[in-house]
């Protein structure tokens, strides 16, 4: 596992620097990211979700999927409450508190861990993945408004509805039904789906291209967020669930790429809407120490768990 995770990190990483060379020459415009990343929200990662409902059921990957949603659940909810008592512990600024605990929490799972899994583990993994994350956008847009904003977010149902949430639970229905889509829609989806990694990766390439890099050894808060999110979870949450004999290997190895991907960027846009410039550029140099060490960390915590 951690040698095809190295390989996958050094294919990885080619995207990663055409994405910021493009940037930086100038032929990576804003817009062109902005519209990339469009494009993979809302139709290259709907495709992998449901490209995943074409395997046949059957009773025990159908209990996996149960246990994944369970876990998922319990798995957002312990980790927002610990991280929130350790950083009311931790002498952390008021206003960089809740970032600090949704950076933690919230990780880049389409950018990073959605193709990480495919690559790793398989395009039939996808099925537990996204069950496992089909709590992200509640949480985020609830807890998570609500703890960067310091206030009560304006949360409504409507922003729940994404291509993505809509393509989980399509995929589940179609999976737990005795019908399959057409050979030649999956055979599209499928086509499609081979896209996730490079544009992914290009865009975020792109977005390392925009960042300040003189900001990113300022905090030492940033480390500690990074510590948190990219060893501690993860760690712990895999040994938590190897004692669990319900539990499959498939099912553990796909919750430990998602619980070791570095923060999202979501922490970051919610920053930028909710809260002050200060606790903005503090969202954006957790996101760009996280991205910066994922490089290490990832293949580390991932080949010694699996």
């Amino acid at each position: 596992m951690a040698s095809t995770l190295l390989v996958c990190l050094a294919k990885i990483s080619v995207f990663v620097l055409l994405g910021f060379f493009l940037r930086k020459k100038g032929k990576f415009s804003d817009q062109t990211q902005s519209d990339l990343t469009g494009i993979l929200l809302n139709i290259i990662a709907p495709c992998v979700i449901l490209v995943s409902s074409k395997q046949q059921f059957d009773r025990s990957s159908g209990n996996s999927v149960f246990l994944c949603i369970g876990a998922g659940l319990v798995y957002y909810l312990f980790w927002l409450l610990v991280c929130f008592i350790i950083f009311r512990i931790i002498p952390v600024a008021e206003n960089k508190r809740g970032v600090s605990v949704t950076s933690c929490v919230f990780g880049n799972t389409g950018f990073i861990g959605y193709p990480l899994v495919i690559a790793l583990l398989g395009q039939d993994s996808m099925l537990f993945a996204s069950s496992f994350e089909i709590w992200f956008n509640l949480f985020i847009f609830t807890i998570g408004v609500q703890l960067i904003s310091g206030k009560k977010g304006d949360f409504s149902f409507r922003k729940l509805i994404t291509p993505c949430t809509v393509s989980v639970v399509i995929s589940l229905i179609i999976y737990f039904s005795p019908y399959r889509l057409p050979d030649v829609v999956y055979d599209t989806m499928s086509m499609l789906s081979s896209m996730m990694v490079p544009v992914s990766m290009i865009i975020i390439g792109s977005g390392l291209a925009g960042m300040a890099f003189k900001s990113l050894f300022s905090d030492w808060h940033a480390y500690v967020v990074v510590v948190i999110r990219q060893i501690i979870i993860p760690v712990s949450t895999v040994l938590i669930l190897k004692l669990i004999p319900a539990f499959s290997d498939q099912v553990i190895s796909v919750i430990a790429v998602i619980s070791a991907v570095p923060t999202g960027s979501y922490n970051v846009i919610l920053s930028r809407r909710y809260s002050a410039m200060e606790q903005v550029d503090y969202a954006n140099s957790i996101l760009l120490l996280s991205l910066l060490t994922s490089f290490v960390t990832l293949p580390l915590i991932i080949g010694v768990l699996l």
